[in-house]
């Protein structure tokens, strides 16, 4: 059992030698990330650390192209908004352009540290975006769903109304106005459902 510290960031480094995980962890540290690398020796165990949590980075440290594009596809697979960074001993422009037609964020070396550093933090402050942003999302589904289910079972009418205009009605209120289906009420102007003369009032009361 792996214990990892609180508020860790959790990394997972492919590669052969431990120097290579090593060299990364503090590297990150020194540049004020509270990196947590999970070391795996081959793309079984990427597959398996993937699986058994989704970390904020990938570092893929080979060189051979066969294993580099299986272990890709394995990300592809099972985390795909992860990003991932290829490490080389040198870093050239068919080195780029390979990363590119891979779906790699990056290319980076170990003894370019600085620069190693600058990438790894602006691909993990992406992540985090993406992360944020994803919660904010699982969450507005949550409370879509939520309101769903609290009109559809309701017996008062309920209309959900967005800048003025009907876009979800329950079938208490298509029942009250006569109707057999929402989808003629839908888009439909709030106040079109109410008499003229009580426009002013039911703006007073929703303001």
């Amino acid at each position: 059992m792996v214990l990892v510290e609180s508020g860790a960031i959790p990394l997972v480094v492919l590669s052969r030698q431990q120097d290579p995980v090593e060299i990364i962890n503090s590297t990150l540290r020194n540049a004020g990330h509270p990196v947590h690398c999970t070391w795996v020796r081959d793309v079984a165990g990427l597959r398996d650390a993937l699986t058994q949590a989704t970390p904020h980075l990938i570092f893929l440290c080979v060189s051979d192209a066969d294993e580099a594009t299986a272990a890709l596809d394995a990300r592809q697979r099972l985390a795909t908004q992860v990003p991932v960074l290829m490490v080389r001993d040198v870093v050239t422009e068919a080195d780029l352009t390979k990363a590119v037609e891979l779906g790699v964020q990056d290319v980076v070396t170990l003894q370019a540290r600085p620069r190693l550093q600058f990438v790894a933090g602006r691909e993990l402050h992406s992540s985090r975006l993406d992360r944020a942003l994803a919660g904010t999302l699982a969450s507005a589904r949550q409370y879509r769903d939520q309101m769903k289910a609290f009109m559809t079972g309701s017996t008062d009418a309920i209309a959900h109304v967005q800048e003025g205009i009907v876009v979800d009605v329950n079938p208490s209120w298509v029942e009250l106005f006569g109707h057999e289906e929402a989808a003629a009420m839908l888009g439909q102007p709030l106040m079109d459902f109410f008499q003229q003369r009580s426009h002013a009032a039911l703006k007073g009361a929703l303001v």
